[in-house]
């Protein structure tokens, strides 16, 4: 062991050469060190408050709902800009009764629906949220729309077309219930000719007859534009019904002959322009079919379209017989 004062002594001497200065090179080379490890930690404290989004946050990742598709439609979005978006979140919805009549009593198209119903690649399904407002009645079975005219079906009852297209699509006419009518201002499946739809519904029987009451069309002298709008609908019908069974283009009495007159004549029932379908072997339960242009003035008119289902004579029948009895 050293003696204590040998210990000292080597203590003093440490003491000394620890405050002895670095030689230069070494003191460069330690600066250098320094300022590499305060960059290292300074970058690495910036990584740590740097946030990461998940793309799953991203609100054009979230999944839509019926509300949602329903908002595009109203806010006048075409078809093909709702069904991109659908596609972008590669879902199916899960769509229940409720939500086909939601959807179709705001007006959203089939092709919108279709692409809502269609399974996507990732298997992801929008669960049902049921609006209270298209809760079904109790005791009423649900409808959705048919394959028939405008998306109704023979036999159909009132409260079951009431829940496709809504309370708010009732016109009402003192005269309707009286006669088994309903008066809409839509359809399951509306068409742009037609302004409104009248319906005769049968208490056995349900829905037996559609009247289609077309828009105004303005139109010149001669009628030009309520004959092409007539032969249009005329052309669609046949795709379905095949050529109609007749058609009447003619004029009869004196008045109202010349070519410029055509409208006058019409509006005068001096002339008829009308088709007719029947149909031997219904289709969707449809047996006759009646495309007929009007005349509201000289430079006015519009188009109907009549559909009666299979029952409909059997009824006007029954109809007549119960009223002859008050004699």
């Amino acid at each position: 062991m050293k003696p204590i004062k040998a210990v000292f002594a080597d203590a003093a001497n440490y003491q000394e050469i620890a405050m002895r200065p670095f030689p230069l090179p070494t003191q460069s080379f330690l600066m250098l060190l320094c300022l590499v490890l305060v960059g290292t930690c300074t970058f690495a404290s910036a990584q740590s408050k740097t946030i990461y989004l998940s793309p799953a946050t991203s609100s054009q990742t979230k999944a839509m709902t019926v509300d949602d598709v329903i908002k595009l439609s109203k806010a006048g979005l075409s078809d093909d800009v709702i069904i991109a978006q659908i596609k972008k979140r590669a879902q199916a919805f899960d769509l229940s009764t409720d939500q086909l009549i939601q959807l179709k009593a705001a007006h959203v198209s089939d092709r919108v629906i279709e692409a809502m119903s269609k399974p996507s690649a990732t298997g992801v399904q929008v669960p049902s949220m049921t609006s209270a407002s298209t809760v079904s009645q109790p005791g009423v079975k649900a409808a959705v729309p048919a394959q028939g005219p405008f998306g109704f079906e023979k036999g159909m009852t009132r409260e079951q077309i009431i829940q496709m297209v809504g309370r708010g699509a009732i016109d009402p006419d003192p005269q309707d219930l009286p006669h088994g009518r309903l008066t809409l201002t839509t359809a399951p499946k509306p068409h742009s000719s037609f302004d409104k739809y009248v319906l005769y519904i049968s208490p056995k029987g349900g829905l037996l007859k559609v009247l289609a009451i077309g828009k105004d069309i303005s139109t010149d002298a001669y009628g030009l534009e309520l004959q092409q709008a007539y032969a249009s609908i005329v052309e669609g019908v046949s795709k379905k019904y095949g050529p109609p069974t007749n058609s009447f283009d003619y004029h009869k009495g004196d008045l109202f002959k010349d070519a410029d007159q055509w409208m006058m004549a019409l509006y005068d029932k001096d002339r008829t322009l009308e088709s007719f379908w029947d149909i031997t072997r219904p289709i969707n339960n449809v047996t006759e079919i009646k495309v007929e242009a009007k005349a509201t003035g000289r430079d006015t008119g519009f188009v109907n379209y009549v559909v009666e289902f299979v029952g409909w004579d059997q009824y006007v029948d029954e109809r007549k017989a119960s009223q002859d009895k008050s004699f």
